[in-house]
C-alpha cells in the first residue's frame, strides 16, 4: 500500500512538472524586436534605412571586390594567405567553395545581395506606417531604397548574368516548390532594373544636392539615378553582357567618321522623340557604347565590340 502511494505521488509530480514546463516554454520573452518596432517612429525608420544602405557591396574591399587582387598586381604576404581576396586571386574559387559569394553568402564581409533586397522590400512595405515622418521624407526614402534595390540587382547581373530578381519578399510559409524559381531572361533582368530607376527619376523625390552634409552625406541624390541608368544601358547594349553580336555573323562594324558624327546630336539640342514607341524592355542601340575617342579620328575605323 505504501509503495502504491509513493508511485502515485511520483507520477503526479512528473505530470505537474511537465504541464508547468510546457506553460513556461509557451511564454514569449520580453524585449523581442518586431517589424512594428522597426517602424514605430522616425528614429527607428532611419536606422532601417541605414541597414538598406549597408547592403551595398564595398567596391574598395579586397575581400568584397575580386578586382582588387584578382590580377595579382597587388598581393599579400604569407600571413594574409587566408584572406578571401587572396584565395580568389590564386584560383581557389569554385562552384563548391564560392569565395566571393554575393548570391547566398551569410558572412559580414560578403553578404548575400538577396538578403539586402529582402531588407529593401521590408522597408517599402512598412515605411508608410511611420507616423512622425512627413510625406516628402517618406517619398525620398522610398526613392532611395528603390535605387538601392536597382543597384543590388545590377550588381548581381554583373557577377552572374541572368538572375531571379526579388520583386517581393517570399512568405515564410511558402512551399518548397514555391521558392524554387528559375532565372529570368537577361533582357527581363535589365528591364526590371531600369523600371526601378525610371520610377525613382519620375518621382523626383531625390534632392539635386545633399544639403545637410554633416548628417546626410553618402545618401543618394538625383544625379545618382541618372548615372546608374546610363551605366545599366551601356551594359545592356554590350554583347559582353547579353551575348548578342553587334551584327549577324560579325563582331565588328566598319563605319566612316561622318557616319559616326551623325550618331551624336549637336551640343545643346534635344533629341527628337522616336517615331514608334519602344517596347517596355527594348534593348538600347549598340552605338551607346561607342568610346568617345573614336569620334576624334579622321580616318575610317573599325568599331570594337563594346566593353563591359
Amino acid at each position: 500500500m505504501k509503495k502504491a502511494i509513493i508511485k502515485i505521488a511520483v507520477i503526479c509530480s512528473v505530470l505537474t512538472g511537465a504541464v508547468s514546463c510546457s506553460k513556461y516554454l509557451d511564454v514569449v520573452p520580453d524585449n523581442i524586436p518586431t517589424i512594428d518596432d522597426a517602424f514605430s517612429d522616425r528614429y527607428n525608420a532611419m536606422k532601417f534605412l541605414a541597414t538598406c544602405y549597408w547592403g551595398i557591396p564595398k567596391s574598395a574591399g579586397w575581400n568584397e571586390n575580386p578586382a582588387m587582387l584578382g590580377a595579382m598586381e597587388l598581393i599579400f604576404n604569407r600571413d594574409k594567405r587566408t584572406q578571401g581576396g587572396m584565395q580568389f586571386a590564386l584560383g581557389e574559387n569554385s562552384s563548391v567553395l564560392a569565395i566571393t559569394n554575393y548570391w547566398s553568402s551569410g558572412s559580414n564581409m560578403v553578404r548575400s545581395l538577396y538578403a539586402g533586397q529582402r531588407d529593401c522590400n521590408t522597408f517599402l512595405e512598412n515605411i508608410d506606417k511611420v507616423v512622425d515622418v512627413n510625406k516628402y521624407e517618406k517619398e525620398r526614402m522610398k526613392a532611395e531604397v528603390k535605387l538601392i534595390k536597382a543597384f543590388l540587382n545590377f550588381y548581381l547581373i554583373q557577377y552572374y548574368g541572368p538572375i531571379t530578381p526579388l520583386r517581393k519578399n517570399t512568405p515564410l510559409t511558402e512551399s518548397t516548390a514555391g521558392i524554387r524559381v528559375y532565372r529570368e531572361k537577361i533582357d527581363d533582368c535589365f528591364g526590371y532594373v531600369l523600371e526601378l530607376i525610371n520610377e525613382v527619376i519620375k518621382s523626383e523625390a531625390l534632392p539635386l544636392n545633399i544639403e545637410g552634409k554633416s548628417t546626410e552625406l553618402g545618401r543618394f541624390s538625383r544625379p545618382m539615378a541618372y548615372f546608374l541608368k546610363a551605366k545599366v544601358l551601356t551594359y545592356w547594349a554590350s554583347p559582353c553582357s547579353t551575348g548578342m553580336p553587334t551584327t549577324a555573323g560579325s563582331k565588328t562594324t566598319k563605319v566612316s567618321p561622318s557616319s559616326i558624327k551623325n550618331m551624336i546630336p549637336p551640343v545643346g539640342t534635344v533629341p527628337p522623340a522616336p517615331a514608334k514607341p519602344l517596347s517596355k524592355f527594348a534593348r538600347p542601340p549598340v552605338t551607346a557604347c561607342i568610346p568617345p575617342r573614336i569620334l576624334k579620328r579622321s580616318t575610317a575605323v573599325l568599331l570594337p565590340t563594346p566593353r563591359c
